[in-house]
């Protein structure tokens, strides 16, 4: 199997959300320490590059791009599962009030 770069962290708390990311997607994924940073004694600290199988990349850098499942797509290519989410109730988008007597 061939992997591909498909994103680049600073940490390693940034490369972890960056594969939830992909992961909450079905997209199997890894981190590996940049090259010339792979000291142990950098621990958390030094850049990674999270790569996919190479089937999953065109999914993954659209996932890493801001999109988000509709129902109409098909799924990452490996396993053909689609996500399916709930529409958000009206008055739940950023910062909206949600009174709770009028549920």
């Amino acid at each position: 199997m061939k992997l591909v770069k498909v994103a680049y962290a600073q940490h390693l708390p940034e490369a972890e959300m960056l594969q939830s990311f992909l992961r909450d997607e079905g997209i199997p994924c890894m981190a590996r320490r940049a090259a010339g940073f792979d000291v142990p004694d950098f621990l958390a600290a030094g850049p990674r590059e999270i790569l996919v199988a190479a089937e999953n990349e065109e999914w993954a850098r659209r996932v890493l791009d801001g999109w988000r499942p509709t129902g109409d797509d098909d799924g990452p290519p490996s396993d053909g599962a689609t996500v399916e989410r709930e529409p958000a109730e009206p008055g739940a988008d950023k910062g909206a009030p949600v009174d709770p007597a009028a549920a």
